[in-house]
């Protein structure tokens, strides 16, 4: 269980008694994800406070991945909002320090950041889900949307066909490729390839701003 004021807690449907994993990492009681990997029988942690975490379930070990912004092999944030994994990586949606890759092989340490410098609109990121090969993330600018090759390919909006722009709101993954979510006490739910391909359409300018004059196309 992820807590906002108590941390981590561990609640055993047997004997139905309840213990935390934290005694070295007392600063760590805002949590605000969990992601069960199978692969490495562990849990990743999402702390809105202390960054990422990695619960090791054979040793009942705890790992920090701690937070170094001279390291560009490192995380470059400390609280983070969501994770969501995808093949050998799980993806951690940040609030300074945008988007972070982070690998799940034993031994690796390279993360990979996202950011202002390097394609996002924004360094708040507030949800991130995998779904039909894309990785896609919350912005205020939209919903993102990078590739299996790493590469960030669009920004989905109001400008793609979504009826909205600014998304803060959790991303949830269904089957064939659809993704789901809730804005303003509305669900929606849409084909990723659908919406990809809609991103793909030709722009059209009605209207540019020259030296503070707004020239109208009237054609």
């Amino acid at each position: 269980l992820g807590t906002r004021r108590k941390g981590l807690i561990v609640y055993n449907v047997l004997t139905k008694k309840i213990w935390t994993p934290y005694k070295d990492i007392k600063e760590a009681n805002i949590i605000h994800a969990l992601e069960y990997d199978k692969a490495s029988n562990c849990m990743w942690i999402a702390s809105y406070s202390t960054g990422l975490h990695q619960y090791n379930f054979a040793d009942s070990s705890l790992k920090h991945i701690q937070r170094d912004d001279a390291d560009i092999n490192a995380m470059h944030a400390s609280l983070i909002n969501d994770l969501t994994l995808d093949g050998k990586n799980i993806w951690a949606a940040t609030i300074e320090g945008g988007l972070a890759k982070c690998s799940r092989v034993v031994g690796e340490k390279k993360v990979i950041s996202y950011d202002v410098t390097n394609g996002l609109r924004d360094n708040i990121v507030f949800s991130v889900a995998a779904a039909d090969g894309n990785v896609f993330f919350g912005t205020t600018k939209g919903i993102g949307v990078i590739g299996a090759d790493g590469i960030i390919k669009t920004f989905l909006n109001k400008h793609t066909g979504l009826p909205f722009s600014s998304f803060q709101q959790s991303i949830a993954t269904l089957s064939q490729g659809y993704i789901a979510t809730a804005v303003d006490n509305q669900l929606y739910s849409f084909s990723t390839k659908s919406i990809l391909q809609q991103s793909n359409a030709t722009i059209l300018i009605d209207q540019i701003i020259l030296n503070d004059s707004i020239l109208i196309n009237s054609s």
